[in-house]
């Protein structure tokens, strides 16, 4: 019923009738049948990322707003959280990964760390041609999301799907019509779109100038703290991002010069980040990626995150400009 919560709402019984309930209810109902498939189930107290940090040195129930599966195998913790229709076992939504949860065995509660060490990736493709007489640039948006991302996704299509659609007008800033979206047995989610804009391009007299990224070199995070960092950088998830825009370039025109490529990492090959641009049988294809191989980093990183979204950010605001032959 997407309440959380750490004590039920109603007896297990009365849940299997009502088939609706708080995370509680939920995956206790899991743990219970968990045990009776003969393994060591116990509830994971946890407090959601919207809920704060836990100070595990001085834990307080109140603190406590979520509770997940846990299974322990051969001295190993497997997690799960049923609320997440699209969850699977260690790979969890966004929320729970918190670092610090209480483990309650039997009569005794333990306090346990636990790190997302899935790698999540995101993956938009645009293919598009410009409609040089009406001044706009139409074209297809597929938008691929595996790992945590997927997760995430598919749970927000899944409460509002009119709500999911309607966001990538409102994040893109384009006319956006016939999305489909679809969920892969693997848990990958994908969807798909048709969109039209006439403010991706500038006409000016004969010269037409554009970011051939259109509308992906929106969305990055800022880096951007003047005063010292004091906490760790956490992305939740390790990810590789990868942004891919081909531009059929129309009749009659040819480009004028071409960005050069950028290809940039760190020496422990944390992070890494590359821009590449080429004219390809008359269409201008830009692929701009990232990848960040850890889900959190200390506080020291931070000058080298300021150094490589400002090379991101300076890469992707780059401008072309089409020619008449």
């Amino acid at each position: 019923n997407k309440q959380s919560g750490i004590i039920p709402s109603q007896s297990l019984k009365q849940m299997t009738k009502t088939k609706s309930g708080n995370a509680a209810d939920i995956n206790l109902l899991l743990i219970s049948a968990f045990r009776s498939a003969g393994l060591e189930a116990n509830p994971l107290l946890i407090s959601t990322l919207d809920n704060g940090i836990l100070n595990i040195v001085s834990p307080n129930i109140n603190n406590l707003d979520f509770v997940i599966a846990s299974v322990k195998i051969d001295k190993q913790f497997y997690l799960f959280d049923a609320t997440s229709f699209n969850s699977k076992v260690n790979m969890l939504p966004e929320r729970d990964w918190n670092d610090f949860g209480i483990l309650i065995e039997k009569d005794k509660g333990t306090d346990l760390y636990f790190s997302n060490n899935n790698i999540s990736k995101k993956e938009l493709v645009i293919k598009a041609d410009i409609d040089v007489q009406n001044s706009e640039i139409k074209g297809i948006l597929t938008k691929k999301e595996i790992g945590l991302y997927a997760i995430d996704a598919y749970d927000s299509f899944d409460d509002n799907k009119d709500k999911y659609n309607q966001a990538f007008k409102t994040d893109y800033g384009v006319n956006v019509k016939d999305v489909e979206s679809k969920l892969s047995s693997n848990g990958d989610f994908e969807s798909k779109m048709n969109f039209s804009s006439a403010n991706l391009m500038d006409v000016v007299g004969s010269k037409i100038i554009l970011n051939p990224l259109l509308f992906l070199n929106i969305g990055n995070e800022n880096f951007d703290q003047k005063e010292e960092r004091k906490n760790q950088i956490d992305f939740i998830s390790a990810f590789t991002r990868e942004k891919k825009v081909e531009i059929n370039i129309p009749d009659g025109y040819k480009v004028a010069d071409l960005p050069k490529p950028k290809k940039i990492s760190t020496d422990d090959k944390e992070i890494s980040f590359s821009y590449n641009i080429e004219l390809v049988n008359n269409k201008l294809i830009v692929i701009s990626k990232v990848d960040v191989a850890s889900q959190n980093y200390p506080k020291e990183y931070y000058p080298f995150f300021k150094q490589i979204w400002k090379i991101i950010s300076d890469s992707e605001n780059q401008v072309i400009s089409l020619i008449k032959n």
